[in-house]
């Protein structure tokens, strides 16, 4: 009689899926630091230049965390948890993004 195989961890049965969800959070992240940053350009030529320092800075946050605290899957080694904080993150920077563009296009009309 042979020894039955050991189940396989979640890791191995669905393949590269992890890999995948991580790609698709930092091509998110990647949307919103470039977005961040053309509506800062934006506002500059605006001359919205305090609104234009939101967006840079909200482009610098966005991208220190994800490069600093939300590393790749093979070198984070915490639980899988984390995706809710990468969720946060993201919800708040995106709508911040579309925020900052709307205000800066409501004071153009405006003026």
């Amino acid at each position: 009689m042979s020894e039955a195989e050991p189940a396989a961890r979640p890791a191995e049965v669905y393949g590269a899926a992890a890999e995948r969800t991580e790609l698709a959070w930092q091509r998110t992240a990647v949307g919103v630091v470039i977005g961040s940053f053309v509506v800062c350009h934006t506002c500059v030529q605006l001359n919205l230049l305090w609104m234009g320092g939101i967006a840079a800075l909200l482009g610098m946050v966005v991208a220190g965390l994800f490069v600093f605290a939300f590393p790749t899957g093979r070198h984070r080694g915490g639980p899988a948890s984390d995706t809710w904080s990468l969720l946060l993150i993201v919800i708040c920077s995106t709508t911040a993004v579309g925020a900052l563009s709307l205000l800066a296009s409501v004071t153009q009309l405006l003026r």
